[in-house]
């Protein structure tokens, strides 16, 4: 894990706004990774609008199935397919946290 990832899983942070900042796939695999640990505290991150595509998409969706924290996720704005939306729709039936997806 990157020293990022490593950072958010120890960190008390509990809302990121990451949006429009052209992260792309890397930042939002290290993500997905920082949200599948139990130490992960965020409640809240906005990565719209940054060239995000399935590839992370999926990652991001099979995390939010063990994540218990997070209740606010923003993918808007990312050219997402129908496909790994509904693999996003189908991740928080599984999580009882999260409030809002937007995609």
């Amino acid at each position: 894990m990157s020293i990022v990832g490593q950072a958010l899983s120890k960190s008390a942070l509990k809302k990121l706004f990451a949006a429009n900042n052209s992260c792309g796939d890397a930042a939002a695999i290290v993500f997905a990774e920082s949200l599948r640990l139990f130490t992960c505290n965020l409640e809240y991150l906005d990565l719209s609008s940054n060239e995000i595509t399935d590839k992370a998409g999926v990652k991001l969706a099979d995390a939010l199935r063990s994540n218990k924290k997070l209740k606010y996720l923003d993918l808007s704005d990312n050219g997402l397919s129908i496909s790994t939306s509904e693999k996003l729709a189908a991740s928080i039936r599984e999580n009882t946290s999260l409030n809002q997806l937007k995609t």
